[in-house]
């Protein structure tokens, strides 16, 4: 009986599928929202966040917070509002929030309600990034390189855009096939264990990798949508991270961080230490580039694995299995907008019209 042949039904019959994000929630993870330099203090702005928007704002204090967008009295957008001093005022009747998201004050001096409040992030600003974790309490801390970051010297910048949620991403940091096959990559050795950490997953793998050279290198994973790298390139101390912030759509905006120690105060080391930065920054970004037709048009299923496969399918079972957050679902997203939107007609741009729960905004 094992050696019957599979029928024309079990042949074309593709693997288990993945529940998009936004079905059941999005992932509770730590989500990059924008770079640090963008919000300046004093200043707000808004931006994409999973299927709605938040709004950053740095008040005189000089701490940024992430908040829900809408303002409770009636709903206009708090990104076209103020702040003044640590609070955020709306443009429209001047209601007043503070930091944790409280109304305060009304333009005419009516109590607020007290039902009047924000949607109010976890917040946290580290390696040049404001993030927001997509949920009421973290279940782990903000990625990190597990140096003291004082000691680093860091660049920051905005990478990749992929139509595809994060986890398929990410995931291509345990499909050891597809580092050999797309980025040259040679193997000394593969981890023959990948232990999951809570929300975690860390390897060690020693490696050749064009541009790079012979590499020990420490590898995790951060939740669905970030990895950190740790190894000595060059003759220096290299660390690597790249997150994403999950839009609807599906999209995934990428940010990279690469840092090293800072400078010895020998002569020209200041330099070299901008010159190395620049160059494994490139290196990123080359890897992401090789990536993206990939990205743009895959339709992930769990479905022929072969033994080199290990790495992924346990990736691949971690990502179905993590938990999704719905808390602020109602408080981000433009339901006027969604209700006006016709049935199957795809928004104009991604994140401009959102699609109702029951769709999955894929075409």
């Amino acid at each position: 009986m094992g050696d019957e042949e599979p029928s024309q039904a079990q042949l074309f019959s593709r693997g288990a599928q993945f529940v998009p994000q936004g079905i059941g929630g999005y992932d509770e993870n730590w989500y990059p929202v924008c770079l640090s330099s963008e919000i300046g203090t004093g200043e707000v702005k808004g931006y994409d966040f999973l299927d709605g928007r938040v709004v950053v704002f740095r008040g005189a204090s000089g701490t940024a917070q992430v908040l829900s967008p809408f303002c409770r009295h009636l709903g206009v957008d708090l990104s076209v509002g103020a702040v003044v001093g640590d609070e955020l005022r709306c443009a429209y009747h001047h209601w007043r929030y503070d930091t944790a998201g409280v109304c305060v004050a009304t333009g005419v001096g009516d109590p607020p309600p007290a039902r009047a409040r924000l949607f109010r992030f976890p917040t946290h600003e580290s390696l040049g990034l404001i993030w927001a974790y997509n949920g009421e309490e973290p279940a782990y801390d903000v990625p990190h390189f597990g140096v003291d970051a004082d000691r680093l010297s860091w660049s920051t910048i905005r990478s990749v855009e992929v139509p595809m949620d994060p986890f398929m991403l990410y995931s291509n940091a345990l499909d050891f096939q597809h580092l050999i096959s797309v980025h040259g990559a040679r193997f000394n050795s593969i981890p023959e264990s990948l232990p999951v950490d809570g929300r975690t997953i860390a390897y060690e793998q020693d490696m050749f990798m064009p541009g790079i050279g012979e590499a020990r290198q420490s590898v995790r994973l951060w939740g669905t949508n970030g990895i950190v790298l740790s190894s000595t390139v060059m003759g220096r101390d290299t660390f690597m991270m790249s997150v994403g912030l999950a839009v609807a759509g599906p999209l995934t905006r990428t940010f990279n961080v690469t840092a090293t120690w800072k400078d010895s105060g020998a002569p020209g080391d200041a330099q070299m230490v901008v010159h190395h930065l620049k160059m494994v920054e490139q290196f990123g970004l080359q890897l992401n580039r090789e990536d993206d037709p990939v990205m743009r048009t895959v339709s992930p299923r769990i479905d022929n694995l072969t033994r080199s496969d290990r790495g992924i399918a346990a990736y691949f079972a971690f990502a179905r299995d993590y938990p999704r957050n719905t808390a602020a679902a109602d408080m981000i997203r433009n339901d006027y907008r969604i209700a006006a939107t016709p049935k199957g007609q795809p928004p104009a741009v991604l994140t401009d019209v959102i699609f109702a729960e029951d769709e999955t905004g894929h075409r």
